[in-house]
């Protein structure tokens, strides 16, 4: 969850509300480290942000699924944007209308391979020691990061 919110505030700005719509523990028995451990931590959780831009996300994020899923899909108001950093998921931008050099319909994206991991830890740093880098996650959106993560803790203990 935290992730793809910050992922959001990336894109679309400070979070200024969030409402969790769904949460919960499905699997109070997980298997960690080999062992069956007793749990009281949720499985999933589904929550609806709006951002200071106007966008509202909706991030849904789980410990259920088998296998590691995890993408992004934007939907505007001429088409839409999906992206996923696993490789066997499409990466496409879908245009009604060409706009801004997109052609209209489906245009896939190659992502080309690479490892995300070495290419963070480049961008990490060339930030600390280049004062005139491209910062792209400031401490203050950090902060901000952290200031919904703690709301939305509030509102779980709320419904507690």
């Amino acid at each position: 969850l935290v992730h793809m919110l910050d992922l959001a505030m990336w894109f679309f700005g400070p979070v200024v509300d969030q409402e969790i719509l769904s949460i919960g523990l499905q699997r109070p028995i997980r298997e960690i480290g080999g062992e069956d451990v007793a749990v009281d931590a949720e499985d999933y959780v589904t929550v609806c942000f709006t951002m200071q831009s106007g966008a509202e996300v909706l991030v849904i994020a789980d410990l259920l699924t088998p296998a590691f899923t995890q993408y992004a899909e934007i939907q505007g108001t001429n088409g839409s944007y999906f992206a996923s950093i696993q490789g066997d998921f499409p990466s496409f931008v879908f245009c009604t209308e060409e706009r801004n050099g997109w052609a209209a319909g489906r245009t896939d994206i190659d992502r080309g391979a690479g490892d995300l991991y070495v290419a963070q830890m480049g961008a990490f740093v060339e930030a600390i020691t280049n004062p005139g880098a491209e910062v792209r996650s400031s401490v203050q959106d950090s902060v901000q990061l952290m200031e919904a993560m703690a709301v939305l803790k509030q509102q779980v203990q709320l419904r507690d």
